[in-house]
């Protein structure tokens, strides 16, 4: 799905470029392919910022599909292997937890990786 998003990113520029020669109507077809802009935001540390990705239109309902499926897997094995939040000992869940956030990537860690890949 990542792949099919960095697809659709070309088709929506051509559809902007198009747009200016041409009547609007390509360019709102482009806002709703969409597009991912990274934006620098504070991290309340002095001159200290983090890129972050704003995914808009169909890429951005890409992008939110996919963390939800990536925080049901990380639920799903963490009822599987018999650990819950609401545990009066929480260490092991929230162990658990930050070893399966670690192994499942972030749409953004896997759309960076997979720019980067690209020629």
């Amino acid at each position: 799905m990542i792949g099919a998003a960095h697809a659709l990113i070309p088709i929506g520029e051509a559809l902007r470029d198009l747009s200016a020669r041409r009547p609007s109507i390509d360019r709102l077809i482009a806002d709703e392919i969409g597009a991912v802009v990274w934006e620098a935001t504070e991290t309340g540390r002095v001159n200290i910022w983090r890129r972050e990705p704003r995914p808009s239109g169909l890429i951005s309902l890409i992008w939110t599909e996919l963390e939800s499926v990536r925080s049901r897997w990380i639920a799903t094995r963490l009822r599987r292997e018999g650990l819950s939040p609401t545990a009066p000992d929480i260490a092991q869940w929230y162990e658990r937890l930050q070893a399966l956030e670690a192994e499942a990537p972030t749409v953004a860690a896997l759309w960076s990786d997979d720019a980067t890949q690209r020629p």
